[in-house]
């Protein structure tokens, strides 16, 4: 302890801004003037200083500086003089227990005022919004509203609500949810403190909330802390959507799926056409790996996967062979990815099954290799056709020819010799020649029309048409039959084949029209079923639908038409040249109302 005395008022007040511990002053000292300055001086001290002042009474009575004394602001104690020693020790330490007193209350104080500080900085800076309610219940201690009394600055940005001190939740928001009103007041009722994430809908929001009692029960107040956490809750969603997508690709795609291990190959996961492909359930394969099941047709094809994986980050339609759960072989094109978890690497593979592609190719093999084997017999069988036609045209036409000389040499030379009945056979003889010679000539164009070299080319079938009309009408040039064909009609084909087929069918009519008076012979083109049709139309006798099967087989004649010249080869080869075109020839009719043959040149 130390002592200090000061001469002026001036130095015991800048003493005591300074902070003494106690000021002993004698009576005769505090005049009117220095007691106005030490109450000046003491009354700007903090509110926590009660500065103690012994003053020190002159003998006598009391003098009226006395009682100005008993008004200065601090802790006065009177000591009369003369001084018994331990009396006034006495009061000096009790004068300074209680300054030590002040100071400590100054220091608690102090510690309180930056531990608010402290606070109200963490209040006012957390990004978390932050308020104190006071729920509200009503008489059957339910609670039914709460009143906002503190909210930080960040509860605004959090909630959209702005100015909500002294403010009920139910004129805010009256529409939310009963749960908030609930979780709070079981919170004040019990001091529970709760955590939970839960959506304001009314609000537009999602949050994650801890709350707690805050005070005394009697108070019914509860702190919350919060965060607006609605876009994690989107992106959660939109999240699970994805899984979820992705789960119902991976479990509906047709093709085999599987994520594996890529150390040792260990079944993470396999869709359901990979269980039901391979006859396995889900239990027997995750967990093991494809060495436990035997999946492998052979294990270096692993191998040779993982290869390629490494070389080439991934792979697409390597041909592998597995095995199902009854040890039947597959083929399968096999893709495979890298996926990267939590420093783990595992496969995704994907195979699509193409075991019965492969059988089929076999079997396409097989029969490429039969249809080969029959090209070669075919080439074989027309080059003996051709050796056939050559010999039917040198050697059967040389008799024939000598036979018709003969006939005519016979019917010249002696025919005024000849009775009746023997002129008879010699013109039969020389008709069945002529009709013999026609039918190799008929034989030899059917078996050329299978065998010439397509020349594609535009042709115009108009003229063509026209073409054949006038060598019919030149066999018989009195007949009354009118052409009606088409102009401008074209197509792609080959110009001599078609020639043939627009001749047979318009001699066919011509044929077939024959017991008319006045015949109509057409010629055009139309559609039919999307695609281009052209067609021969006459009013001749027609025939029966029913008959029409073999419309078009080589010799073939349709009843009623043997008392016409034909050998039943017209049809049959404008079928084949069509044919061989890649267009398709039929007709229609009705008996003695004419027919229509149709064709089409794709």
């Amino acid at each position: 302890m130390a002592s200090l005395v000061c001469a002026t008022e001036d130095h015991a007040c800048a003493e005591i801004e300074k902070g003494v511990g106690a000021l002993i002053i004698a009576e005769e000292l505090l005049t009117h003037r220095v007691a106005y300055r030490l109450r000046e001086t003491l009354d700007r001290l903090p509110a926590w200083s009660d500065m103690p002042i012994i003053v020190l009474l002159r003998q006598g009575p009391q003098t009226k500086s006395v009682r100005n004394i008993l008004l200065l602001p601090g802790d006065v104690t009177l000591i009369a003089r003369p001084l018994r020693v331990n009396t006034f020790v006495a009061h000096v330490h009790s004068a300074l227990r209680s300054r030590r007193r002040q100071y400590l209350v100054r220091d608690q104080m102090l510690e309180l005022e930056r531990s608010e500080s402290r606070y109200r900085t963490l209040f006012n800076s957390i990004d978390e919004g932050f308020c104190i309610v006071e729920v509200i219940f009503d008489e059957n201690d339910k609670p039914v509203d709460y009143l906002f009394l503190q909210t930080n600055p960040s509860f605004s940005k959090h909630t959209g609500l702005i100015d909500v001190q002294g403010k009920r939740m139910r004129a805010l928001a009256p529409e939310l949810e009963e749960h908030w009103y609930e979780i709070y007041g079981h919170i004040a009722l019990t001091g529970e403190p709760a955590r939970f994430q839960q959506a304001a809908a009314q609000l537009g929001r999602w949050y994650d909330v801890f709350a707690f009692r805050y005070g005394n029960a009697e108070r019914r107040q509860v702190a919350i802390l919060f965060t607006d956490i609605t876009a994690r809750k989107r992106w959660e969603d939109a999240l699970r959507r994805s899984e979820n997508k992705f789960a119902t690709i991976f479990n509906s795609a047709p093709a085999l799926v599987g994520i594996t291990t890529l150390k040792d190959g260990e079944i993470i996961d396999v869709n359901e056409s990979a269980l039901r492909f391979l006859g396995y359930r889900r239990e027997e394969v995750i967990g093991k790996t494809t060495r436990e099941l035997g999946l492998w047709g052979d294990q270096s094809d692993r191998v040779t996967m993982l290869q390629a994986m490494e070389e080439q980050r991934g792979i697409r339609n390597l041909e592998v062979n597995f095995r199902g759960k009854s040890g039947q072989t597959y083929t399968g094109l096999l893709s495979a990815e890298f996926i990267d978890v939590d420093d783990t690497r595992y496969l995704l593979i994907m195979v699509q099954d193409i075991t019965g592609k492969k059988l089929a190719d076999q079997e396409i093999e097989r029969l490429n290799a039969s249809l080969a084997a029959q090209v070669a017999e075919l080439k074989g069988a027309n080059e003996e056709l051709e050796a056939f036609n050559r010999m039917v045209s040198h050697d059967l036409r040389q008799p024939l020819s000598s036979m018709g000389l003969t006939v005519q040499a016979l019917e010249l030379l002696c025919g005024e010799n000849l009775d009746e009945a023997c002129r008879n056979y010699v013109q039969s003889i020389h008709h069945r020649v002529i009709v013999m010679n026609d039918l190799i000539s008929t034989l030899l164009a059917f078996s050329s029309s299978t065998r010439q070299e397509l020349r594609r080319e535009t042709i115009n079938l108009s003229s063509m048409a026209r073409g054949a009309a006038e060598e019919v009408r030149l066999n018989e040039p009195n007949r009354r039959v009118i052409f009606r064909i088409a102009e401008g009609v074209t197509a792609d084909g080959d110009a001599s084949l078609l020639r043939v087929v627009l001749a047979n069918l318009i001699g066919n009519a011509w044929k077939y029209t024959g017991p008319r008076e006045e015949a109509v012979i057409e010629f055009g083109v139309t559609e039919i079923e999307g695609q281009e049709t052209f067609y021969v139309k006459d009013n001749g006798i027609g025939f029966d639908m029913a008959d029409a099967d073999g419309l078009f087989a080589p010799f073939k004649r349709l009843p009623g038409a043997d008392t016409f010249r034909g050998f039943g080869i017209g049809l049959a080869t404008v079928n084949r040249i069509i044919q061989r075109h890649g267009g398709r020839a039929w007709a229609t009719a009705k008996r003695e109302e004419g027919a229509t043959f149709y064709f089409t040149l794709p």
